[in-house]
């Protein structure tokens, strides 16, 4: 039987290094112009490479600083941090800040009722939450019910009067100069993020993603694209929308590998 070799190059094998550090401060990001990285697709808004990069730095140094200096602290082994939230520009560089401090994220899908939202929670085992300002109602019923302390309730991609975001954690990281902090140091098995299975024969199930296999499933998806890329002349811009669920995701996490701008839409628009 005939071997069929594919058109693609092998998977470089992972050098162990956090995927913060990776994505973000290999050569093909270092080299690369000041390009349009996101583009909000309801408001127009761009948001550049060096911006971009600027605030996944600050937004990590205002999650993992220690409280006394000004951050909130955010260690390794205190939890995850839940995420619940529609696509927004700032999704992207808090899951990146998150990956640079090695602390884990439960990506808690939007279009969730109350009572699922109270189960994911629960099995998320987030004692930090960020959340839209749609969803805060919902997520504020939910942290009460599973003792969740509202003041580890934070909101992302807006503002909510009384309630801190993370844009002022970013904005007061810059006011202090809170000097920033290095990558955290990841082992084989560090997980990354957990993602909930659809449920389909019961309750949604965690499944644990490590740096390891965020590196191996991008670095697939780069690739593939690149290759992609080359055959049929595609544009250096993909319009698609950002998922909740952050398999999808493996795409985002590659266009910034490549000089793609990415335009960013909540689900259903």
């Amino acid at each position: 039987m005939p071997l069929i070799t594919p058109p693609y190059s092998d998977i470089p094998t992972w050098t162990g290094d956090n995927y913060h550090d990776i994505a973000l401060n290999g050569p093909a990001v270092t080299s690369s112009p000041d390009y349009t990285l996101h583009i909000d697709g309801v408001t127009g808004e761009r948001r550049k490479l060096h911006e971009f990069l600027e605030r996944v730095a600050d937004g990590a140094t205002a999650l993992g600083a220690p409280e006394e200096v000004g951050g909130l602290g955010l260690k390794v082994n205190d939890g995850f941090v839940g995420i619940m939230s529609e696509n927004c520009l700032d999704y992207p560089a808090i899951v990146y800040a998150l990956f640079k401090i090695a602390v884990p994220i439960s990506f808690i899908p939007s279009l969730l009722t109350p009572s699922e939202s109270i189960s994911l929670l629960r099995l998320s085992y987030a004692t930090t939450l960020f959340v839209s300002p749609r969803l805060l109602p919902i997520a504020l019923a939910a942290a009460k019910q599973i003792g969740l302390s509202d003041d580890r309730i934070f909101v992302l991609g807006g503002r909510v009067p009384g309630r801190k975001s993370f844009s002022d954690l970013v904005a007061s990281v810059r006011a202090k100069a809170i000097p920033r902090i290095p990558a955290a140091l990841v082992k084989d098995n560090t997980v990354a993020y957990m993602v909930f299975s659809s449920g389909t024969s019961g309750l949604p199930k965690g499944v644990l993603i490590s740096h390891k296999n965020i590196y191996t499933a991008v670095t697939q998806i780069s690739v593939l694209l690149k290759r992609m890329i080359e055959i049929y002349q595609f544009s250096r811009r993909l319009t698609t929308h950002l998922k909740e669920y952050p398999f999808t995701w493996s795409y985002f996490l590659s266009t910034i590998r490549m000089w793609l701008s990415f335009c960013v839409f909540p689900s259903g628009n």
